[in-house]
């Protein structure tokens, strides 16, 4: 399962890219039943039982955030379990790149094929869902040749040579990510670029 990221903007003027709060509270109200069922019950539970305790519980202690903090200049970013998880700050000056590309699926990079798929994607990108559902109904579709997917990905390039993903979604819903792109875009000085 994959979780979609949420973009939020706090009263503080930093704007958030991580792990939507539906999510922690779905993931925390099954850890409360397993774990109440399991005190009902009086007895140990089995190895499965410690398995998905242990699942849950990393489940709600994960995390995945990208904060923008225009105050400090900086791009902050955040992945794995609390308190472990791996913290990497990126000043706004050390930024070079900031890039929307695309990729689809069973094509290959450098051909004509994976420049027309790449247009497609950046115009479902612009019209949305109904962009994407009218790009399905033309598109044959066998078992040898199977549909193919469109996403865009958000790359901050930094000055270093690093590049970082800040993530890849389907194209259709990729409105998020142009967001974020343009809220970076906008505090750091960048300019976004499409391709």
């Amino acid at each position: 399962m994959e979780i979609p990221l949420s973009l939020r903007r706090r009263a503080d003027g930093t704007t958030v890219y991580g792990i939507p709060l539906w999510y922690r509270i779905m993931t925390a109200a099954i850890l409360a039943f397993a774990a109440g069922g399991l005190a009902i019950s009086g007895e140990a539970p089995g190895i499965i039982g410690y398995v998905v305790l242990a699942l849950l519980v990393i489940g709600l202690l994960y995390q995945e955030i990208w904060i923008l903090d225009p105050a400090n200049r900086r791009l902050t970013r955040k992945e794995g379990i609390f308190p472990l998880s791996k913290t990497i700050a990126i000043g706004f000056e050390e930024i070079s790149s900031l890039r929307l590309s695309a990729l689809a699926t069973g094509t290959v990079p450098g051909s004509a094929e994976e420049k027309l798929e790449s247009e497609k994607a950046f115009s479902i990108l612009k019209g949305g869902a109904d962009e994407a559902a009218a790009f399905r109904a033309n598109e044959k579709y066998s078992l040898f040749k199977p549909r193919k997917k469109h996403a865009i990905n958000l790359v901050i390039g930094t000055k270093g040579g690093e590049d970082y993903l800040v993530d890849s979604v389907p194209a259709s819903s990729a409105k998020r990510l142009l967001e974020l792109g343009k809220a970076i875009s906008s505090a750091c000085g960048v300019e976004m670029i499409e391709g």
